[in-house]
């Protein structure tokens, strides 16, 4: 009964998070941003997702299940959603895989170094 709250609440940030994932995908193809400020917005969007984790994890105390549970959740949030293929023909080719790694590449670095040094 414990970890109910925390579970609905991860399920509910894996429905949210991707209704703006899917937002975010969606502002990308209008093609008004340079490649450089949508990394950018990348790499802030991997570093605040790693860090909410993090931050939800110390707040409920939970246990190494639910902490992974709660990281593969982030990750999967992480994830920048495209419903088309737009994207590649507006950036360039790779574009969505490229936007993808940023951030992956940006929470899985930072949610080490938040395990790390927020203890």
């Amino acid at each position: 009964m414990k970890y109910l709250v925390p579970i609905i609440l991860i399920l509910l940030g894996n429905y949210l998070g991707r209704k703006i994932d899917q937002l975010l995908g969606g502002y990308f193809l209008k093609g008004i941003l340079d490649k450089v400020f949508i990394y950018f917005i990348c790499l802030i969007w991997g570093t605040l997702i790693s860090f909410g984790v993090r931050e939800f994890i110390i707040y409920y105390n939970l246990n190494i299940i639910i902490s992974i549970i709660c990281y593969g959740a982030g990750f999967y949030i992480a994830n920048i959603f495209y419903q088309d293929n737009r994207a590649d023909f507006i950036y360039g080719d790779h574009f969505t895989e490229t936007v993808n790694w940023v951030t992956i590449i940006a929470y899985v670095i930072t949610s080490i170094i938040f395990y790390f040094v927020l203890k």
